[in-house]
């Protein structure tokens, strides 16, 4: 896999620390799920990856 980085404001970092804690999975792989499910709800193809669903509350 490739390295990306990106800033975010400290309300969604503390959204994203509990939603990976929550689901026992990295923050990667949480802002991985959110972007295939966003790349598919706008019609682009994501290779193959699905995903069922994401908590980011």
């Amino acid at each position: 896999m490739k390295v990306i980085s990106l800033k975010v404001d400290e309300n969604l970092l503390q959204a994203l620390n509990d939603a990976a804690k929550r689901e026992g999975v990295s923050k990667s792989e949480i802002v991985r799920r959110a972007l295939v499910r966003y790349l598919e709800e706008i019609g682009l193809k994501t290779g193959g990856v699905r995903v069922r669903h994401v908590v980011l509350a």
